[in-house]
């Protein structure tokens, strides 16, 4: 929350943002599903904020996630949204995905 004057700003109180929904407002304040390639949140990642049926750069490489936004994630072991799915609740991080996911998921989709 920021302040302007000493008086706190809440992100509803500003006029253009009033009408957006919280999945929208959780996306203006940088929500996203972050996409690591090692456990525990190391190496590259990639914020994702729509689903993807095919991840191009990260495919077969996803070890551990943080859900930063108010939706659910399906997490698929292959393209297209298929195969098995591993669901992530909002607002949930897993330092690992375990080893029926590790480094198989091939595509997201965003419930």
């Amino acid at each position: 929350m920021s302040t302007s004057n000493n008086q706190p700003k809440d992100l509803y109180a500003i006029n253009t943002v009033q009408d957006l929904s919280q999945e929208s407002a959780a996306a203006v304040q940088g929500g996203s599903l972050e996409a690591f390639e090692h456990i525990n949140y190391g190496g590259k990642s990639i914020a994702i904020d729509m689903s993807l049926p095919y991840l191009i750069a990260f495919n077969d490489t996803i070890s551990s996630v943080a859900n930063y936004t108010n939706s659910y994630w399906g997490l698929y072991t292959n393209a297209d949204f298929t195969g098995s799915c591993l669901v992530i609740a909002p607002w949930q991080e897993k330092s690992w995905v375990g080893t029926k996911y590790n480094d198989q998921i091939s595509s997201i989709a965003r419930g």
